[in-house]
């Protein structure tokens, strides 16, 4: 699953940021016409807010999605080795039913999930944005006067048409709403990467400085509206682009923090540990978090809980690819080549085939070389076993790290939390 849409994320902050500048250009009187200034000044809000409610959809949907395909890991594991355990048991055709009726009904459930944030996304793309943005530019070329459109000198582009001054603003700050309505609606879902506080800091930041440019425009100053948009925009990029990538520092020294997207760097020997100091985090159901992934891994409640992390920050794939590598390895010890092909053939598809919807991050020449050895019918058991250490090592660097420093955190809320109720019972005696 990507973690991030860069796409809406280079929309939202390079081209309105180009058309800021260009605006700004044209304020400082270049000769060029008026047109072009009411043109750039309706295009920058619904590019700036637009692809933040874009954004907000698409998260609803990877929340949605990521936590039904956790729903399904043990089962999807307990169906399909149940399934090949019927060519050789009796009696079992309505367990079999039974768990055919739940892939069914997950499958129903994924395709509606995808189904209503692909409609969401068409509704908010064209209905809200394309459309109303196109109406109002040819308003504004064919209600306006031609002179008017065609004067070169900035001072006399004011007081603006009408449509640019009152009907946009409103369509912005409309869109405005629905992108923190959408951020709202997300506020009890649980993001380990930030992508919704994210997402709501965006909005905010292009609200409160539109607000101060309308606020500009009730006083006749439009001529200020050029600078404030550029530092708008200027804004909104180091809100996107900047903090999320642990600041300027993090840009230029190649620090990640959204990983999933094409990364394959290794983190180095030194990098921290979040260590929780609360014995009451250390361990669950015996299972001591701090002591390595592989012994979290070891136990179904260490399993669980990591996967449980994996779906908040949306690379549950990983942790189901690792489970079904060693499920694999179960079939091949257990079951008929047949078996082993046909299990060793869904792993590919759904995990391992670039453009799968649960691809994982393997290099490339790894996966060519899971494929020529399926193709070739060079199925072993180990076919998989340099993917699921290649995606062990990715979750042990990056979702693990992340993993702990969760789990300190919430302990040093709880602790904090702890304290102030202790000090609030002494103060009530």
């Amino acid at each position: 699953m990507r973690k991030r849409s860069m796409t809406m994320i280079r929309v939202a902050s390079l081209v309105p940021g180009w058309l800021a500048w260009f605006n700004l250009i044209i304020s400082l009187e270049v000769g060029a016409p008026c047109f072009m200034f009411y043109i750039f000044a309706l295009l920058i809000a619904p590019l700036s807010i637009g692809p933040q409610l874009t954004r907000a959809i698409t998260l609803w949907s990877m929340f949605k999605l990521s936590h039904l395909v956790l729903s399904q890991d043990v089962l999807s594991v307990k169906r399909t080795t149940s399934n090949r355990h019927t060519k050789h048991r009796a009696g079992t055709s309505m367990s079999h039913n039974n768990e055919t009726t739940t892939a069914v009904k997950s499958a129903i459930e994924v395709t509606a999930i995808k189904k209503a944030t692909s409609v969401a996304i068409q509704i908010t793309v064209w209905g809200l944005l394309a459309f109303p943005t196109t109406l109002l530019v040819i308003l504004t070329l064919v209600l306006s006067d031609g002179d008017e459109l065609m004067e070169e000198e900035f001072p006399k582009c004011f007081p603006e048409p009408i449509v640019v001054r009152y009907f946009s603003p409103a369509n912005g700050l409309f869109v405005a709403s629905l992108a923190i309505t959408a951020t709202c609606i997300l506020r009890n879902s649980s993001d380990e990467l930030g992508i919704r506080r994210e997402i709501t800091r965006n909005v905010v930041i292009w609200a409160v400085t539109y607000v101060a440019v309308l606020f500009v425009r009730s006083f006749d100053l439009g001529r200020l509206q050029p600078i404030m948009i550029s530092v708008q925009q200027m804004a909104l990029t180091y809100s996107m682009i900047v903090l999320p990538c642990g600041g300027f520092m993090g840009i230029f020294g190649g620090v990640q923090v959204f990983s999933g997207e094409g990364s394959s760097y290794r983190q180095s020997s030194g990098s921290p540990s979040y260590r929780s100091s609360a014995s009451s985090e250390r361990s669950v159901a015996g299972v001591d978090f701090e002591s390595g992934l592989d012994v979290v891994l070891s136990t179904q409640g260490g399993i669980k809980k990591f996967a449980e992390h994996c779906a908040r920050e949306f690379s549950v794939e990983n942790i189901r690819f690792w489970q079904a590598v060693n499920q694999y390895r179960e079939i091949c010890n257990s079951e008929t080549p047949e078996d082993m092909s046909e299990t060793a053939v869904h792993i590919y598809e759904e995990y391992v085939k670039p453009g799968s919807e649960f691809q994982v991050n393997l290099p490339m020449t790894m996966a060519k070389e899971i494929k020529k050895n399926i193709d070739t019918d060079n199925i072993t058991v180990k076919l998989l076993d340099k993917g699921q250490l290649e995606i062990f090592n990715l979750m042990e660097r990056d979702s693990y790290q992340r993993f702990l420093q969760s789990r300190a955190q919430k302990s040093r809320r709880a602790s904090t939390a702890g304290g102030k109720s202790k000090r609030r019972k002494s103060l009530s005696f």
